[in-house]
């Protein structure tokens, strides 16, 4: 048993003999020892638990108890200090019991590391490939592209080629050959699915490629039935076969076709258009830099303004054709629009003409457009000069409007005083006809005085030159409001003033502007009912602006809409433009004092912060002026 011991003990093979059903191990090699990391001797009857990590001693069990040897399972061990993954089989051998020796299980772990390695190494190679192989056929599939490969069928007996064998065709491809949906052109003959290839000569052109190697590249038109189609075909050799890519150019001829009408077009546009258009391309010196020009293409316009020189531009360069050119302010233009991209604009006068000229960009070059403004700077300057005389008169006005308005406060004044010295001094000696007169001269001064004041007011608003600044309206109402207390107390009325917001004005306008509001819905109040004003503000977006102020706002400007509502007696909407206009009134004097200027003046003040006034009423149903103002 000596050399069996030896045998067993020295083996590079783990063996291990357990006693059967107990886990208990009655002897092990230094295989096996080493294989686990047991680093002690190891006595008879030791649980494997005691030797293994609960992990190791599981497996082992388990292994154990399966009726066959067991296939390879992945287990963590020690190797050099470093725990590895090891794939292992284990080999049982039952030893049933004899005499009264008890049953054994020897056991053998074969290290299949290496195999199972090798097998994963090669499976995910096969996977790999077959991914590939997939993926190449998916890209092929996928691809525009029809490309098809096919091999040459020869003669046995003499060898000459007298067919083609499709051995691998894409999804264009199949689509191309018109083939039914369930078929595919792979494992199909040229001539006995195209039989019309032999008398064409295609299969003639490519036996020539397979024979010669010289590759095939051609644009065929195919047209038959509905079907009208481009394709560009390329054929090359491969092996003792071909491989053809097949592209539907279709688009491509399509497009060009477009481009050439619309090339036709342009010219057409470029010969018919009143501007004078020219091409001019670059000429440089051996340094790179630009050193003149050369008119590459002109139009019909172009060519009738330069005339009897139209020889000279079209065959010579810029500066051959007008050497005093050379470093001028025109050319060192056109070379900055080259250089920087930037376009420019000139006015350049010819004789009696002058054309307003913009030079672009194009390429290498530039473009010149040149427009006859001869005409239009006349006419400009006939406005400049209708416009300034239109000043002149308007300031005039302004001013005399203001001086005769002034001018007769002092006869008012005058009016006013004598009046008063009659009704104070002299009553016992008019009649009733007389104080009745003397009434309606004082009546009739009062109102002069309110009209001449008004007008003072609607002439200040387009002559004062006071700049714009930032003017809190809440302020502004809260001091009007006060200003106004005696007048609202005296006609009953409750005014509600919201939160307003900071625009940009003329404070003692605006005030104008909302003193004239206030005083209007108060004092057009419905018998019997105590005037309620609600004064409110709101910022307004672009879509909900009056649509004559959402076409002329400035970009970027917004707009905030006070409102000044009330309960009033309200009016008609078909007098909406009649209300602003200067002296017109919808009611008598009688029922209501006023000038007929008040809402004139609101609509001025708007105008000039670039603002608008909108009313909306209805008779016995109140009003509400809304004041669109950029804020």
């Amino acid at each position: 048993m000596e050399p069996l011991s030896a045998l067993f003990h020295h083996t590079p093979v783990p063996m291990a003999v357990l006693y059967a059903g107990s886990n208990r191990v009655q002897i092990v090699n230094d295989a096996w020892r080493r294989f686990w990391n047991v680093p002690d001797a190891v006595n008879d009857g030791q649980l494997l638990s005691e030797l293994l990590t609960p992990e190791q001693a599981g497996l082992y069990s388990r292994l154990l108890g399966t009726d066959t040897d067991s296939s390879e399972v992945a287990v963590s061990v020690m190797w050099a200090g470093q725990c590895v993954q090891r794939y292992i089989r284990l080999v049982v051998t039952q030893v049933p019991a004899v005499d009264q020796k008890p049953a054994y299980l020897g056991t053998v772990i074969l290290d299949v590391t290496d195999t199972v390695l090798a097998r994963q190494r090669a499976d995910a190679l096969a996977k790999e490939q077959e991914e590939q192989r997939r993926m190449m056929r998916e890209a092929l599939d996928s691809s525009p592209v029809a490309i098809v490969v096919a091999t040459s069928i020869r003669d046995e007996t003499t060898g000459q080629l007298i067919d083609f064998e499709y051995r691998l065709a894409n999804r264009e491809s199949n689509r191309l050959s018109n083939l039914p949906e369930a078929e595919e052109l792979s494992g199909k003959r040229m001539l006995a699915t195209f039989p019309g290839d032999k008398e064409s000569g295609v299969f003639s052109q490519f036996k020539t490629v397979v024979e010669t190697g010289e590759p095939l590249a051609v644009e065929t038109h195919y047209k038959h039935g509905q079907t009208d189609k481009w394709f560009y075909v390329r054929v090359v050799k491969h092996g003792d076969g071909y491989v053809q890519t097949t592209l539907d150019i279709t688009p491509v001829k399509e497009a060009e076709a477009a481009i050439e009408e619309q090339a036709d077009l342009l010219r057409t546009i470029l010969n018919n258009s009143q501007t004078a258009i020219s091409l001019h391309s670059v000429i440089r010196g051996q340094n790179g830099k630009i050193a003149d020009f050369k008119t590459a293409l002109a139009n019909k316009r172009a060519q009738e303004i330069w005339g009897d020189t139209l020889k000279q531009h079209m065959s010579r360069s810029f500066l051959e054709h007008r050497p005093e050119a050379a470093g001028t302010p025109e050319f060192e233009r056109y070379v900055q629009v080259v250089n920087t991209g930037e376009p420019a604009r000139f006015e350049f006068g010819v004789a009696d003409k002058l054309y307003s000229i913009n030079i672009a960009r194009a390429g290498d070059g530039v473009v010149l457009s040149s427009v006859d403004i001869t005409s239009d700077r006349q006419y400009q300057r006939q406005l400049e000069q209708i416009n300034a005389e239109l000043k002149r008169s308007n300031e005039s006005l302004q001013a005399f409007a203001y001086i005769a308005s002034h001018d007769l406060q002092e006869p008012l004044r005058k009016i006013t005083s004598f009046s008063s010295i009659l009704s104070g001094q002299y009553t016992e000696q008019l009649d009733d006809r007389g104080l009745d007169i003397l009434v309606r001269i004082q009546s009739s001064a009062e109102r002069m005085s309110s009209l001449i004041r008004d007008l003072l007011s609607y002439a200040r608003i387009g002559s004062q030159p006071d700049s714009f600044r930032p003017v809190d309206l809440h302020t502004v109402l809260t001091e009007l409001l006060n200003d106004m207390e005696f007048t609202v107390g005296m006609a009953g009325a409750t005014i509600q003033l919201d939160q307003l917001p900071q625009v940009v004005g003329d404070p003692v306008q605006l005030h104008q502007l909302f003193q004239n509001l206030l005083s209007n819905a108060v004092k057009f109040h419905r018998e019997g009912v105590p005037p309620v004003v609600q004064i409110s503000s709101e910022r307004v977006a672009d879509d909900r602006l009056p649509p004559s102020l959402r076409e002329s706002r400035p970009s970027g400007c917004s707009f905030w809409a006070i409102r000044v509502a009330d309960n009033g007696i309200g009016f008609d909407e078909k007098y909406n433009d009649r209300i602003f206009q200067v002296f017109q009134r919808l009611h008598s004097r009688n029922l209501y004092s006023g000038t007929g200027i008040g809402l004139a003046i609101v609509r001025k003040v708007a105008e000039q912060h670039g603002g608008v006034i909108i009313a909306e009423s209805r008779p016995d149903a109140g009003s509400t002026f809304t004041v669109y103002l950029p804020g």
